[in-house]
């Protein structure tokens, strides 16, 4: 079974990480407002905190090189199997200019599950986020799954870009 795990910290923090185990597929991005480490592996994770996901369906392998969109979504307890039934089996994105890859992800504790996608830049990211498959799967369409309890009811994007030192300091 492949998992996914996210962490968020400090530039330092997660260099260390890094260096401390060169042999994981840990992936470094700069988020909205911190770094993220992106970690796919059928093991344990090495984070000792953040957000974990099972892999319910992949297409391509997320690779450091792109940046990624995920779209977060809510889906009640009742409705998991309906969602991933309805979610699953139409991955291939390859048409969309700059798709790398997709990953539908489902979370080991909570209800929040992720839509992840892979683009060489980010604005050929968000000329996917205007297509009619991406509103039509990802977007309205994902409140059915929802529970009744509206507080709860969690929808939202980020775009995470590959990090670059360099360009970091340059922002600052």
């Amino acid at each position: 079974m492949m998992n996914v795990y996210f962490t968020h910290g400090s530039d330092y923090y997660m260099e260390r990480l890094i260096e401390k185990y060169p042999n994981r597929n840990i992936i470094k991005y700069a988020g909205p407002e911190d770094i993220v480490l992106y970690e796919s592996t059928e093991d344990k994770s090495v984070f000792s905190s953040g957000e974990s996901y099972e892999v319910v369906e992949q297409q391509g392998e997320v690779t450091g090189t792109g940046v990624l969109l995920l779209k977060y979504f809510q889906v009640s307890e009742e409705k998991q199997k309906v969602a991933e039934m309805t979610l699953t089996g139409h991955s291939d994105f390859s048409e969309y200019d700059g798709y790398e890859a997709y990953q539908l992800l489902r979370p080991h504790r909570g209800q929040t599950y992720i839509a992840l996608f892979q683009f060489r830049t980010a604005d050929l990211a968000e000329d996917f986020k205007k297509s009619s498959v991406y509103r039509n799967h990802y977007d309205e369409s994902l409140k059915q799954y929802q529970s009744a309890d509206f507080i709860s009811n969690v929808q939202f994007t980020k775009l995470l870009r590959p990090y670059d030192a360099a360009e970091r300091i340059e922002e600052e």
